[in-house]
């Protein structure tokens, strides 16, 4: 299961694959630091969750299918030399995540485009079933409903994407309503009506529970 060890692998990582232009970084060196300083108190803190996480997977996993959500889902960025593999979680601060990763795995371009980022992570990524037996799993997550707000603020309401809007659009077509009467409300009911589903779209990947997305309870 996701266990506290990837985080002091992502430690050791960035000691030793940190250039001095990086060090200097202040988002990079204060990852660093607060790893350092918080590790006692972390340790503590994911070994409860590690074993509220046991408990719920024996007893929710019969209900939650191994999907295959591919291309999109299931994908780790893997640091071959430790075997620390990220599951790419967008709407959880996936472009600070890639920055660091992006410091510590061969191959992975330290400038990109915000626009093209979980494309260039996934394009980056190894799907989960293709993991090294021995890999060290982690996944940083957020309250799922402030990352649905976060979707929809930035996706719908600030840049209004179109590939994320068509699907949204067809789906209020249905309700006989149009893409101007789009509110939160009709968000969250067009974010059940895939989940439910099992359907797919361009942005699926930005609310999808976190148990499909990464296949928690199936990932070992």
């Amino acid at each position: 299961m996701f266990e506290w060890e990837p985080l002091l692998i992502l430690r050791k990582s960035l000691k030793t694959n940190l250039s001095t232009k990086d060090i200097h970084d202040p988002s990079l060196s204060s990852a660093l630091r607060s790893v350092s300083e918080n590790m006692h108190d972390a340790t503590l803190i994911q070994s409860q969750r590690i074993s509220r996480l046991n408990r719920q997977c024996q007893i929710h996993q019969p209900r939650i299918p191994r999907v295959k959500f591919q291309p999109r889902f299931h994908r780790f960025l893997l640091e071959p030399q430790t075997g620390l593999a990220y599951c790419h979680v967008p709407k959880v601060a996936s472009s600070f995540w890639y920055s660091i990763f992006s410091a510590i795995v061969p191959g992975v371009p330290k400038d990109f485009s915000s626009a093209r980022l979980h494309s260039t992570m996934l394009s980056l990524s190894t799907r989960v079933d293709d993991l090294p037996q021995n890999a060290s799993k982690m996944i940083f997550v957020r309250h799922p409903l402030k990352r649905l707000v976060s979707a929809y603020a930035e996706k719908i309401i600030k840049k209004r994407e179109k590939h994320f809007l068509l699907p949204i659009e067809a789906f209020l077509q249905k309700q006989g309503l149009n893409i101007s009467d789009l509110n939160f409300q009709l968000f969250v009911k067009f974010v059940v009506y895939e989940i439910r589903g099992d359907i797919i779209s361009f942005g699926t990947h930005h609310w999808v529970p976190y148990a499909r997305l990464c296949q928690i309870c199936h990932t070992r």
